[in-house]
């Protein structure tokens, strides 16, 4: 299966990993923490799924095989008090602008199963696969905060308008239309 087809879906799309770690007091008023091998093994009861592309996830199944495979750019995490807080991911850091138009992600450095790096091309390819028309991803709609994604994704601009690019082997920028403050 080519790897640019099982490419990255932006941040906190489709990447979310919980993990949870619970204190509970006992009877006596103690706290008793509970301590997880350093070593865990996750089992999961799913239907067979309908496809192993991201940009074809629309159930749960899916998307479920896609959070645990692929590594997006930021990670939904929660603390010892049940908050979700963003986490580092694919991106090792990120930055915007004062009005949170323009993100610009800087990655870690990690490899494909083959070897080869990651990089910001590969993200960029991963999202604008998602919108394009012909891709028909059902999850597409996630993606409208970006500059001019919706109108790609209704054939009415061309790729090269769509607020999504790699500024080097390491850096992605990404625009949106207008500031998003789940983005």
């Amino acid at each position: 299966m080519n790897k640019k087809i099982l490419s990255l879906i932006l941040s906190g799309l489709i990447t979310t990993s919980f993990i949870g770690c619970t204190s509970k007091a006992s009877s006596n008023g103690s706290n008793n923490k509970i301590v997880m091998d350093k070593e865990q093994c996750m089992n999961l009861t799913l239907n067979e799924p309908k496809s192993l592309d991201p940009a074809k996830t629309g159930d749960a199944y899916c998307t479920q095989i896609a959070t645990e495979v692929f590594e997006g750019l930021t990670r939904l995490e929660q603390d010892e008090n049940g908050k979700d807080i963003v986490k580092p991911a694919g991106a090792e850091s990120w930055t915007s602008n004062n009005d949170k138009t323009v993100w610009k992600f800087k990655l870690r450095d990690f490899n494909w199963s083959d070897g080869k790096k990651v990089t910001a091309k590969d993200y960029e390819y991963s999202i604008k696969r998602n919108l394009n028309p012909k891709t028909a991803s059902p999850i597409a709609y996630l993606l409208y905060v970006i500059k001019n994604a919706q109108k790609f994704n209704g054939g009415k601009v061309s790729e090269d308008k769509l607020g999504v690019k790699a500024i080097d082997d390491k850096t992605l920028e990404i625009t949106l239309s207008e500031p998003c403050p789940y983005f």
